[in-house]
C-alpha cells in the first residue's frame, strides 16, 4: 500500500488544470484527462504492484490477467471516453514457463511487438488459453486484428521495473518544489510537504 500511495501521490502532482484523480475507484487509481474546449476525455486507470520480491510478471501471472480484464470490464462500462489500463510494477518481465509462446518470446514483451504493429496471432491464441469470461470473447475472439490491436493491445500499457517508492518518493518532493511558486512556497516547505 505504501507504494501504491506514492504512485497515486507521483500521478496527483502530475495533472493538469482539468484532469482528475480518483483513489480506489477504477483500479488502485485512475485519471481522467481532459482535453481543453472538447468533451472528450480519456480515462487511464492504474494497477500499481510492488512485487519484485515476488519475482518476473508473465501472461500468466493473475495480476496481469485482471488488468486485461479490467481493461474489457471499464470500456463496457465507459463507452463514451477513451479507456487506457497501466498495469505499473516493480517486477521485471519473464517468460513463461507454463502455457509459453510458440516463438519462445515473453508473452509481455511479444505484446509490445505487436501493439506496435507486430503480428498479433500468438498474442490473441495466448489470451485465448488465459481469458476464457464471456465478456472478453468478443473481443479476443471476434474482432478483426485491427481492432484486436487498437481495442486491446494498445490499450495496456505494462511498465515493468518501475522504480521503488523510495526512488518515487524522491520524485515526487521534486516535482512539488518545481510547482512551489504556483503556492507561494519555499523549496524547503515543498520538499516537507
Amino acid at each position: 500500500y505504501i507504494y501504491q500511495l506514492h504512485q497515486s501521490a507521483a500521478a496527483w502532482v502530475q495533472l493538469t488544470a482539468n484532469d482528475e484523480l480518483f483513489l480506489e475507484v477504477a483500479e488502485d487509481f485512475a485519471t481522467i484527462l481532459k482535453n481543453p474546449g472538447s468533451a472528450d476525455s480519456v480515462l487511464n486507470a492504474t494497477q500499481v504492484k510492488d512485487t519484485r520480491e515476488s519475482g518476473a510478471v508473465t501472461l500468466n501471472s493473475s495480476d496481469v490477467l485482471d488488468a486485461i480484464s479490467a481493461l474489457i470490464r471499464l470500456q463496457a462500462a465507459n463507452p463514451q471516453r477513451t479507456v487506457l489500463v497501466t498495469f505499473l510494477t516493480t517486477s521485471e518481465i519473464g517468460r513463461e514457463r507454463k502455457q509459453p509462446l510458440p516463438s519462445g518470446t515473453a508473452g509481455i514483451t511479444a505484446w509490445h511487438a505487436a501493439a506496435a504493429g507486430g503480428d498479433v496471432a500468438e498474442i490473441r491464441d495466448a489470451l485465448k488459453q488465459r481469458l476464457t469470461s464471456a465478456e472478453a470473447r468478443p473481443l479476443i475472439y471476434g474482432a478483426s486484428d485491427p481492432d484486436f490491436r487498437e481495442k486491446v493491445l494498445r490499450r495496456i500499457t505494462f511498465v515493468c521495473g518501475a522504480a521503488d517508492w523510495s526512488q518515487v518518493d524522491q520524485a515526487n518532493r521534486q516535482r512539488l518544489v518545481e510547482m512551489r511558486d504556483e503556492f507561494r512556497s519555499t523549496a524547503d516547505m515543498a520538499s516537507r510537504a
